[in-house]
């Protein structure tokens, strides 16, 4: 055990700790000790100083009260005053019996002596003396007899000496304090002394250790730490049996091991690292054919498969150039050399090795000197050329490889290699090809189903959208990239109600479609329907099963347009319907009124209005019949005219004189603002147009009401405007309205009866005299029909004005760009001269100088001036203030526009033809009283002005 602790750093450890802690323990608990002493000594002293003093106190009171009281009793013979006094005397002996008790010195021992002595002789002495004088009142006696007692000067001595032992006491309680406290103060220091002393102790212990510890535990770690980098390390050896000697031994023998084992573990590495650099080059020749197996494998795109191809082994066998071309079609990929040198017939740089190839089909390598520009750092060292074909499977040579290496020979294994990689190349160009040659049918397939007229589609067995032509897109208003995206993918037939949008019996479609594709043996099946999105057509799709090899592989459906033929069927319809109205019913009257004639003797008076019943009815037929018959000399182009110079205005007032006697219900006028009104024509036909438009007017104007025939010219044309105030016309109707035996499929218009061939006439007159036709309306609201003709030429050139002095002229003030292009386009589409502003100041600036037919505005006109303020100014020009106003706006101020006489409100966004009809409707029907139009988008335009 002895040898134990000298022997190891743990047992010297123990004991130098154990030794510091207990002397330290012990030092502490005596300080401690000897302080708890003193301070039980100080306050046992204190106690005791502070009971005597809380006594002496007490007894100089008792003195005290005592006195005063037997002074009162001497004063004032009052016996109560000699009671209370002998009590404060009973507490003075007890507080001097106490005092006795408290551990008294010498001098305290005099000043108790003292105190009993005055007690007694105060109370035995001196009360007897005086108590006779006191009871007797005499007070003489009383002083002359306490004259000679001294009484007072007693009581005062002893009260002094009372103070005095309270003050001797205070100064002792002072003195004991002061005495703890240096006590107190003196043990700090010694603590501090004693602390002070273990530290140093420490310091000394702590020194030895570090030289027996801690410096050679640095050694250790400075030498672990250059171990750990692989830096040469020296350790003297330790001649110490402790457990430092042994570790500073036992590592350093580690550290002669490690190296040992890192020299034979370097040797190892520079093995193993040749070997990874060996894998790591196998590893990238590896991935390389394996992209190059991939490409070989998937691409599709001859040009990006020679790419990979020449990239690949450029890369695997490190050849400096290379190019592989086909022969074919010229197709080329380059390594290390310039393109655009081979752009253009890359076959006839290699016309040469192309004709050996052909010939033994075997590679060969050339060799021959390094040319200057492949040179770089190799001097005079030769360059190797490998010529390898590329064969396909009837022993064709379809591509060339060739691919140089400077000072580094083809190895024949090497050749080997590049022969196979180029066997499976032969293979993917042979599938490219195929690849081409199949996309390329299907293309054309593709392309020869988009342009044919039918709607072409194709549906599998499990309802898959196969495929389609662009017809079939057309049908269905549907577009090609939304086909791709979307329906392909769609499983079964769920792509029928994207494509069944505009089907107008959307579930009967869809029920078909379904019932086509699931259904054996419903093939040949016919089924007509229509589809909607603005415009109407009429579809009908026939349906096929397809087979291959017995099996249905899916089904046909062929869409075809029939919307001509409908419409062809329902002019025969309706050509059934007016023949059986038109003609039947003036048949039924000529042979009923003949019937009666022949049968009966009439009067004269009835047979004469039988006969003119009868010639009328026969009038009507021949009307009819002559319709029909102008119509079809019309459009078969076998119809004369005989064109002369026809003043439109006078023809016009011819015409409406014949209306004028039967219609007294319609006021018939013509309004005519033009320059020139002489066309060439052939009048017979214009009557006829006349006879028609305003045979309609009146006829679909049952209530009554104006008809006006308004004529304006620009300098080339004439524009003639017939309106009415009728029931007008529905918007769906109006691009049929100049359709043969189109009729218009309303109940209230039905009634009116007619044969549908009148409009369709004037549109033919119109077209043959190289003019246009156009009808604007509104329900419940009117109708005005605009027949543009060309002017007689020489009139036109003889006298030429500006448009805005032959066209009526409407100022348009609107600040969008796109919509004020559209409303004067639609405008001069009308017969209108328009004038553009888009701000509101350059129209008050010409606002003086201007002289319109009509004022289309705006009300939100930028940051400056509004539409409102615009309408002030030209109410409150006198020459304007008749003008009518049309507000074109998206806002709607219905409180602010009743102020300046709004009468109805046209909100954006609204039909440019609609504008265009209330202004006609304004301009034709009514006067310039100074109207303001206004419409909301809750009502259509209202053109009649306040009243």
């Amino acid at each position: 055990m002895r040898k134990l602790f000298k022997n190891t750093i743990r047992s010297r450890f123990f004991i130098l700790l154990m030794t510091i802690s207990i002397t330290a323990l012990v030092g502490v608990a005596g300080i401690l000790l000897f302080t708890q002493s003193v301070k039980s000594d100080y306050l046992e002293q204190r106690e005791v100083l502070t009971d005597k003093g809380n006594v002496l106190r007490d007894m100089e009171r008792n003195v005290t009260q005592m006195v005063v009281h037997m002074r009162g009793y001497a004063a004032f013979g009052n016996d109560n005053e000699l009671v209370k006094s002998e009590q404060f005397k009973h507490k003075l002996e007890s507080e001097i019996v106490a005092y006795k008790q408290l551990g008294l010195s010498e001098q305290e021992n005099i000043l108790v002596d003292e105190m009993e002595i005055f007690v007694d002789k105060y109370w035995n002495d001196l009360l007897p003396l005086m108590k006779p004088f006191i009871q007797t009142n005499n007070y003489e006696s009383l002083k002359e007899a306490s004259k000679y007692t001294s009484s007072t000067i007693i009581v005062s001595n002893l009260l002094d000496e009372i103070a005095e032992g309270t003050d001797d006491i205070e100064q002792q309680l002072s003195n004991s304090h002061e005495s703890f406290l240096e006590t107190v103060d003196n043990m700090n220091y010694l603590l501090i002394l004693f602390l002070a002393i273990i530290f140093l102790v420490l310091s000394l212990a702590s020194r030895n250790l570090t030289k027996l510890i801690v410096t050679p535990m640095s050694d250790l770690s400075k030498a672990s730490q250059r171990l750990a980098k692989g830096e040469p390390i020296s350790i003297d050896r330790l001649n110490r049996t402790d457990e430092l000697g042994t570790l500073s031994n036992s590592f350093a023998d580690m550290a002669s091991q490690i190296k040992n084992r890192e020299d034979h573990l370097s040797e190892q590495n520079k093995q193993l690292t040749l070997q990874a650099e060996q894998l790591v080059n196998t590893k990238r020749t590896l991935e390389r054919f394996n992209q190059m197996n991939h490409a070989l494998s998937i691409t599709q795109n001859e040009q990006e498969l020679l790419d990979q191809v020449i990239g690949d082994l450029a890369v695997i066998y490190r050849f400096d150039l290379g190019i592989l071309f086909t022969i074919e079609n010229g197709t080329f990929a380059t390594v290390g050399i310039d393109r655009e040198k081979y752009r253009n017939d890359v076959d006839t740089y290699f016309s040469t090795a192309i004709h050996r190839l052909q010939q033994n089909g075997q590679a060969f390598v050339t060799k021959r000197q390094v040319e200057q520009g492949e040179a770089g750092y190799y001097f005079e060292e030769k360059s190797y050329d490998l010529h390898a074909p590329v064969i396909n499977a009837n022993n064709d040579l379809i591509a060339v490889l060739v691919c140089t290496r400077v000072a580094n020979p083809f190895s024949l294994s090497e050749q080997e290699e590049i022969k196979g990689i180029l066997n499976r190349v032969s293979l993917s160009l042979e599938k490219i090809n195929y690849f081409v040659q199949t996309e390329n049918s299907r293309q054309l397939n593709q392309d020869i189903i988009d342009n044919i007229n039918e709607g072409i589609q194709f549906i599998d067995e499990e309802g898959y959208l196969v495929q389609y032509n662009q017809k079939w897109l057309e049908f269905f208003y549907l577009y090609n990239g939304e086909m791709e995206t979307d329906l392909h993918l769609e499983q079964r037939c769920s792509w029928l109600e994207k494509v069944a949008v505009h089907v107008k019996s959307r579930d009967a479609f869809i029920a078909y479609i379904e019932k086509v594709i699931r259904t054996e043996g419903q093939g040949g099946t016919n089924y007509q329907f229509e589809v909607k999105n603005g415009t109407s057509n009429v579809l009908t799709v026939y349906a096929e099963a397809v087979y291959r090899q017995e099996k249905r592989i899916g089904t046909l459906f062929v869409y075809r347009d029939i919307t001509a033929e409908y419409e062809v069927d329902q002019m025969k319809s309706n050509l059934v319907s007016t023949v059986s109205h038109e003609l039947r019913t003036p048949l039924a009257s000529v042979l009923g009124y003949t019937e009666l004639m022949i049968s009966k003797e009439l009067k004269p008076e009835r047979q004469e209005r039988y006969l003119k019943t009868i010639h009328k009815e026969a009038l009507r037929l021949t009307n009819l019949i002559n319709d029909f018959l102008d119509l079809q000399r019309m459009e078969s182009g076998y119809q004369e005219y005989k064109m002369e110079n026809v003043n439109m205005v006078e023809l016009a007032e011819d015409v409406l004189d014949r209306f004028r006697i039967n219609n007294p219900d319609h006021t018939l006028r013509v309004i005519d603002h033009s320059n020139f009104s002489s066309v060439q024509a052939d009048p017979q036909s214009i009557v006829q147009l006349y006879t028609n438009l305003i045979s309609n007017a009146i006829k679909f104007s049952p209530n009554g009401g104006d008809v006006v025939i308004s004529f304006n010219n620009s300098n080339n044309h004439l524009y003639i405007h017939v309106s009415d105030k009728g029931i007008g016309i529905p918007d769906n109707e109006l691009k049929r309205l100049f359709t043969k035996f189109h009729r218009i499929d309303n109940s209230s218009q039905r009634k009116i009866g007619g044969t549908g061939l009148g409009l369709a006439i004037c549109k033919e007159i119109v077209e043959a005299h190289n003019g246009k036709i156009a009808v604007r309306s509104e329900l419940d609201k009117g109708s005005v029909f605009t027949v543009t003709l060309p002017l007689d030429p020489t009139i036109s050139r003889s006298t030429v004005k500006v448009e805005n002095q032959l066209l009526p002229e409407i100022v348009l003030i609107e600040d969008d760009t796109s919509l004020s292009q559209l409303l004067e386009d639609e405008l001069k589409d009308s017969g209108f001269y328009v004038r553009k502003y888009a701000n509101g100041e350059d129209v008050l600036r010409h606002l003086e100088h201007l002289s319109p037919d009509g004022i289309v505005v705006d009300l939100m006109l930028g940051d400056g001036i509004d539409g409102w303020e615009i309408i002030k100014a030209v109410k409150n020009h006198h020459h304007l203030e008749e003008i009518p106003i049309f507000i074109s706006s998206a806002l709607e101020q219905k409180e602010k526009g009743e102020k300046l006489g709004v009468d109805h409100y046209l909100t954006k966004p609204y039909p440019p033809n609609k504008l265009s009809t209330v202004i006609l409707q304004t301009m034709l029907q009514y006067e310039k009283r100074g109207q303001i139009l206004y419409a909301n988008e809750d009502e259509d335009i209202n053109n009649n002005p306040p009243s």
